[in-house]
């Protein structure tokens, strides 16, 4: 967010103003971690701020691990 701020940041100080949203390059995979993370959400007008839940429950790499040793 900092360094998307930053860029915000130079053109405001540049006086071009801001560059509409819909020119800019979709980051699939962040919008799915924010969206995972319940950050934001998407509703029939747009992006809003999420509550901050998160959607599901985020596995980590040894938890992965030890399910598959699991299963063995």
């Amino acid at each position: 967010m900092e360094h998307v701020g930053h860029h915000l940041e130079k053109y405001q100080r540049s006086g071009s103003g801001l560059i509409d949203p819909a020119t800019w390059n979709a980051d699939e995979e962040l919008e799915q971690y924010l969206l995972d993370e319940g950050l934001i959400v998407r509703d029939v007008e747009g992006w809003k701020i999420g509550n901050g839940k998160p959607r599901r429950r985020r596995h980590t790499a040894v938890e992965d691990s030890e399910e598959s040793s699991d299963e063995e």
